[in-house]
């Protein structure tokens, strides 16, 4: 799922982040998942295991101290994007019932097939979980830029299809070899494939 780096503008929490992992949070050795965060009920980011640093670090993305305290989604691209995270929220937190998505979150040279799991905590706080299920090469190298006029490609956060001739492909379909190396502007838009998904929570 896509991410972007937050501007300037926008809100800090009013509180100091937490420097330690709540009795809620499970720890490596516990879980499968490689990458682990908690939100309150405002969606302020409050806690990360210690796989998010390592993490961010490989990938060019944002250290912890940069997220905790601020709202999770100051940090996801596009508004589709961030109405099919807070479908899922919703449904876990209404319901008390974990939510389980798999997702693409691909590198310009790697796909990267992963899954998210949402379990809900106590007072309105959600687990997130996140874990690298599979991965294979992407060909050709591309490096999607993210660029908010409706006229560039359009590409799904979840599944990362692109939408060609109003039709959602996969890479390969829509890439060629020529095209290696190249920045392509894209806007972040949810197929209706995922849209169903996350409807069906």
């Amino acid at each position: 799922m896509e991410t972007a780096t937050a501007g300037d503008g926008n809100r800090l929490s009013s509180r100091p982040p937490s420097t330690g992992l709540k009795d809620e949070m499970p720890t490596p050795n516990e879980a499968p998942f490689d990458v682990i965060y908690q939100v309150d009920r405002q969606d302020l980011i409050v806690n990360v295991n210690s796989q998010w640093d390592q993490f961010a670090n490989e990938n060019g993305g944002l250290i912890a101290k940069s997220v905790l305290g601020r709202k999770l989604f100051d940090f996801i691209v596009g508004d589709s994007s961030r109405m099919y995270v807070d479908t899922m929220f919703q449904h876990t937190r209404l319901l008390k019932k974990g939510v389980v998505r798999q997702y693409r979150c691909d590198s310009p040279s790697m796909k990267r097939f992963m899954e998210m799991r949402i379990e809900p905590g106590s007072d309105g706080l959600l687990i997130v979980s996140h874990r690298i299920i599979k991965s294979e090469p992407v060909a050709p190298v591309v490096n999607f830029l993210y660029h908010p006029k409706a006229f560039v490609l359009r590409r799904c956060s979840v599944c990362n299809r692109l939408n060609r001739d109003g039709r959602w492909r996969e890479l390969d379909q829509v890439l060629y070899p020529a095209m290696a190396g190249a920045n392509l502007p894209v806007r972040y838009d949810v197929c209706g494939d995922c849209q169903t998904t996350a409807s069906n929570a």
